[in-house]
């Protein structure tokens, strides 16, 4: 954990409830940092918040979890921040968007949302248009944790999937028939401008 952490000053760590763990940092840049980064442990998600004054652990929603993603094969007239914004609110709260990813038609958008890690994985966002037509953007997440490939949750891999236990034929289909799968992953690159935004999805 130390090691996936990399505080500059060091922590500790104690137990406050059944899958609870309180984090206490020695440097408030190293809290930050970590917040930021979010770190996986071995390709496992593990939720962090930063406890407020005031507030307490019950407090702490033990499901939202922010991610980089990316939206692909955006029409011309939705690459501006406005737009983007309106796209991806329903995957979760928009936290950032990568202005300098608006740029090229090319380029995929790139945004941080948080998402509900009690819902399952979109791999597409319905995008209406004015002709009463859809569109489907296809979504992608930079370093997603293990997800199952049958049911789309985090938390699971498909051979521990009830959805499976239900439908024991899945289990012996090979993962790039499933509905999901590791193209649903995206490389993390360098992000240069960020915009700040507060809307909520449902």
């Amino acid at each position: 954990m130390k090691k996936a952490m990399r505080p500059l000053k060091g922590f500790t760590v104690s137990e406050v409830g059944q899958n609870l763990f309180s984090f206490h940092f020695c440097y408030v840049d190293d809290m930050t940092d970590v917040l930021n980064r979010e770190p996986l442990f071995d390709r496992n998600l593990v939720l962090l918040h930063e406890l407020g004054v005031g507030k307490k652990p019950s407090d702490v929603s033990p499901y939202l979890a922010t991610f980089w993603t990316r939206l692909y094969d955006l029409p011309t007239s939705a690459r501006n921040q406005k737009n983007i914004r309106a796209i991806a609110s329903p995957r979760g709260e928009v936290i950032e968007i990568d202005t300098a990813s608006l740029n090229g038609i090319n380029r995929s958008v790139k945004v941080k949302i948080r998402v509900d890690t009690g819902k399952p994985l979109k791999q597409e966002i319905k995008l209406a248009q004015k002709n009463d037509t859809y569109l489907w953007v296809p979504i992608k997440y930079e370093r997603l944790p293990s997800f199952c490939f049958i049911c789309g949750m985090l938390g699971h891999m498909r051979r521990e999937c009830d959805l499976a236990d239900d439908e024991r034929d899945i289990q012996s289909l090979p993962d790039n028939i499933l509905p999901f799968g590791d193209w649903m992953r995206a490389s993390p690159y360098k992000k240069t401008s960020v915009s700040t935004t507060g809307i909520s999805g449902n």
